[in-house]
């Protein structure tokens, strides 16, 4: 009779128990409603201030005080404690998803391991270029597709990092804010190892487009020094922007922007001077092209529109020079 007792408190026990976990559950669900109407707003929210503060000042000019973080901010993006919690959560990552890392890691395996192939075949489509009876317009799509091959291996290493980090539900302060660099310097970084690759020897620009030596080389060597300083730069401030770090954003975060669209300018007057150079060689005696006729419109805009961002970032408008440069970017990749 004692046994049935405690087997019917037992039992009891456990619809209490079970009452419990039910009410939980419908508490959980509540929750989970309430938080994507809070993320609903807060996008909404995000959206009209994005409409509303474009031009309203982020910072103050400027000046010594912003200068006298850099030690700070320095410190902070180098510790090797934040790398050290980064490497923590790309563990922890894996572990929770590891069916998507197996993946990921055998295409960046295959993206590396079969590079030699795609050089191989990209020439020996660019012997096929040119001949009346095998040349089409699939060999420069093929082409155009090798090239993109060639250039994704270290982006999309990049990105899967990256992605895997911002994903991550409980990740490090570091960890998420490095997440979102890796994100932005992969697809940086693989814009440019796209027009590195697709100016190659035997490439694309060469065979299929036709575009001169002294341009293609040109183009090549001045993404030797590019390439480097956007990548680590564009990491540095995605970073410390997500990171939400106020002080370093205004003054690491913008000097690097600063440091990044005086480089773009810089480029970009160069590679105007050389292909406006190359088509007054060219054009010698002959009516001047378009592009020649409006060189001066291209260095206006070449040193304009940079100078124009880099004075907005010094005044204070961080914020609004950071948004203006996206969109740009956006637009000459549409272009």
């Amino acid at each position: 009779e004692r046994i049935r007792s405690l087997l019917l408190d037992r039992r009891d026990l456990l619809d209490k128990l079970e009452n419990s976990y039910r009410r939980y559950y419908q508490r959980l669900q509540s929750l989970e409603f309430s938080e994507q109407r809070m993320s609903s707003l807060i996008d909404e929210y995000a959206d009209v201030l994005d409409g509303r503060v474009l031009w309203m000042r982020s910072s103050a000019i400027i000046g010594p005080t912003d200068l006298g973080y850099l030690p700070a901010a320095l410190f902070w993006i180098a510790s090797p404690n934040n790398w050290w919690l980064l490497f923590k959560d790309l563990i922890t990552s894996l572990g929770r998803t590891p069916v998507i890392w197996i993946l990921g890691i055998l295409l960046v395996g295959s993206l590396f391991f079969g590079r030699k192939w795609a050089k191989h075949h990209l020439e020996q489509l660019s012997k096929n270029a040119g001949r009346v009876r095998k040349d089409s317009f699939m060999l420069t799509v093929r082409a155009l597709g090798l090239t993109l091959y060639l250039a994704s291996s270290w982006p999309f290493l990049l990105v899967l990092a990256g992605w895997r980090l911002s994903a991550l539900p409980f990740a490090s302060e570091f960890g998420r804010a490095a997440g979102f660099g890796l994100l932005i310097a992969g697809h940086i970084l693989g814009i440019l190892n796209f027009l590195n690759y697709l100016c190659c020897e035997q490439g694309v620009a060469q065979v299929h487009f036709r575009w001169h030596d002294v341009t293609r080389l040109a183009l090549r060597r001045q993404l030797l020094w590019l390439r480097p300083l956007w990548v680590s730069l564009i990491f540095l401030i995605a970073t410390i922007e997500v990171a939400n770090k106020i002080t370093f954003g205004n003054s690491l975060g913008r000097l690097a922007f600063m440091v990044v669209i005086a480089a773009s300018a810089v480029f970009a007057v160069k590679m105007c001077r050389i292909i406006s150079d190359k088509s007054a060689d060219t054009k010698e005696d002959s009516k001047p092209g378009l592009l020649l006729k409006l060189r001066f419109l291209w260095y206006l805009i070449s040193v304009g529109l940079p100078g124009l961002l880099v004075l907005l970032a010094a005044m204070g408008y961080f914020y609004t020079a950071l948004q203006l440069s996206w969109e740009f970017h956006n637009t000459a990749l549409l272009v």
